[in-house]
């Protein structure tokens, strides 16, 4: 029997995953770094012809930070599965996750045991913290087209400025 998460549960997560989001946006955005952020960015992996959406980068001239946000123990070890894990080391300065406070532990472990060289947010009372430091990545061997993150930018910019308009 295949376990499915109620509405409620999957609503819950994604308003989880939301606020994740923004408090990512707020943090790399605002803080000292002042980088551009962009989320739900398509990642094409050319090795074998398929694609993945990368939920969180954080990018300037030089650096090139993903974030992968997760909400349930199965959303986290299902990412494992994805090729961007083996790809890694061409494509980002930086790997983080951002897990909601009751997986903090387990992440931790796990990525202590199996991806030491990724880095840690944890989202508890409407905040984030880095509990774990990525390792800079110097395999580093493509980094994402800065052209092609402002362009993304731009859209989902368009795309909230519109809501703003049609559902006030």
């Amino acid at each position: 029997m295949i376990k499915t998460q109620s509405k409620t549960a999957t609503k819950r997560n994604n308003a989880t995953s939301d606020k994740m989001k923004a408090l990512l946006f707020e943090y790399f955005r605002f803080s000292p770094k002042q980088m551009h952020c962009v989320s739900e960015v398509i990642c094409e992996y050319f090795t074998n012809k398929t694609a993945d959406i990368e939920d969180f980068i954080a990018f300037n001239e030089t650096t090139r930070i993903c974030v992968e946000i997760k909400t349930s123990k199965s959303d986290f070890l299902a990412d494992f599965a994805k090729l961007k894990h083996k790809d890694f080391a061409k494509r980002y300065t930086k790997f983080y996750f951002c897990v909601t406070s009751d997986l903090k532990d387990f992440a931790l472990e796990y990525l202590r045991i199996n991806y030491n060289n990724y880095g840690l947010f944890v989202y508890e009372n409407n905040k984030i913290q880095v509990v774990k430091n990525a390792k800079i990545n110097k395999n580093l061997t493509f980094l994402r087209d800065e052209k092609y993150l402002f362009m993304r930018m731009s859209s989902e910019l368009a795309t909230q400025k519109m809501k703003e308009i049609y559902y006030e």
